[in-house]
């Protein structure tokens, strides 16, 4: 009985720790979705040198000529380095959403003793039970911060394009979200 609830739980453990995983956007794409769709602006993230390199040379491009205050926002978007470093925000959101749905690593001790010629040998194999019953409400409050992350990016992009454009060029044309859709 006690071995089958033990590998009951290390079963139980093993499938929660499997359904945590990062994305491959690392959370972006829905900002850039909202900022798409209720701003009509692009944002960009690049995370290599050749994405790097893309957005320089769609920065170059636009200072070719004159600009209008729509590239100059967009110029403003993709140079703006506080606003890299909140996409980078987004991934460290992501990071510990995904560390909340996994269990800490179990623990393997040994004890080896000899007295007298005779050998004592201790294995223990033990895991976190309370971290393990608390996984889903650390999750819970972990996808909370990571949607607040979120929404603190796109009301960030809403700020710099309102600040690039300057008060007398007038109202967006759409409300900005409460929250990401």
């Amino acid at each position: 009985m006690r071995h089958a609830l033990f590998l009951l739980i290390t079963f139980a453990a093993l499938g929660l720790c499997a359904c945590a995983g990062f994305s491959r956007d690392g959370g972006f794409d829905a900002v850039a979705d909202s900022a798409r769709r209720h701003l009509v602006l692009d944002p960009k993230w690049p995370r290599t040198p050749e994405e790097q390199t893309k957005v320089d040379a769609q920065v170059a491009g636009l200072l070719r000529h004159p600009l209008s205050a729509a590239d100059a926002v967009q110029v403003a978007l993709l140079n703006n380095r506080m606003l890299q470093a909140d996409f980078e925000e987004l991934g460290i959101s992501e990071a510990d959403l995904v560390q909340a749905g996994r269990l800490p690593n179990p623990r393997f001790d040994l004890l080896h003793a000899s007295i007298g010629g005779q050998y004592d040998i201790e294995e223990t194999l033990s895991f976190n039970v309370l971290a393990l019953l608390t996984m889903p409400y650390a999750r819970d409050i972990e996808k909370r911060r990571f949607a607040q992350t979120q929404n603190a990016v796109v009301l960030h992009i809403a700020q710099l394009a309102q600040e690039t454009r300057g008060p007398s060029t007038g109202r967006w044309p759409r409300a900005i979200p409460a929250t990401i859709s």
